[in-house]
């Protein structure tokens, strides 16, 4: 196992080209799969709503960096408005081992290193990576999809050789307007 120094964590976590090197360039194919799912799939305008990153069939996975794509809508955004890495969780990757969490909001980005070894993740099982919560704009309406962003994240193992990947999956968020907006449009319409 490689120790690993203040300095070459802050290299792995943000900005080492070696890391940062386009999934395709990975060691070995592996069957490793990257999911996404919204914790609710139906979100109020001007709410908040949160997505969850998980990974599935995956050897020896030691760091992993996180971004997201969202898309869609027929008006109005859904804005970053955190990040969270909640190692408390049973199914979390890394759980009971020591580890170095980044989080970096501005540029939409999560990554953590295990202080331990590698980790595997079974076919069948799904192990957690993250969270990342988004702020509904009051005017956002309609079908918005979010998805893991395969050109930019990565997971690597122990060796820092790149861990392939899919993450075939988007997870669809519709926005309501909020239940305020739906009782002022039926007293408007009702003539109250």
């Amino acid at each position: 196992m490689k120790r690993l120094t203040k300095l070459s964590v802050v290299g792995l976590l943000f900005g080492a080209s070696a890391i940062s090197a386009p999934v395709a360039k990975a060691n070995a194919p592996t069957d490793a799969v990257m999911s996404i799912a919204s914790v609710r799939p139906v979100a109020l305008a001007g709410g908040f709503v949160e997505v969850n990153v998980f990974v599935t069939k995956a050897t020896g996975v030691r760091v992993y960096e996180l971004y997201l794509n969202v898309a869609g809508g027929d008006s109005g955004t859904l804005e970053l408005d955190s990040i969270s890495v909640d190692s408390k969780k049973k199914n979390f990757l890394f759980s009971g081992d020591a580890i170095l969490p980044a989080i970096d909001k501005k540029g939409k980005r999560v990554a953590v290193v295990n202080q331990n070894d590698g980790r595997d993740i079974a076919a069948g099982s799904q192990a957690y990576l993250a969270t990342f919560k988004y702020k509904v704009s009051p005017d956002a309406s309609g079908k918005f999809q979010v998805s893991i962003n395969t050109q930019k994240s990565y997971m690597s193992d122990s060796n820092v050789q790149n861990i392939a990947y899919s993450a075939p999956a988007t997870t669809e968020i519709t926005v309501r307007s909020s239940d305020i907006d739906r009782a002022n449009t039926k007293k408007r319409s009702s003539g109250r």
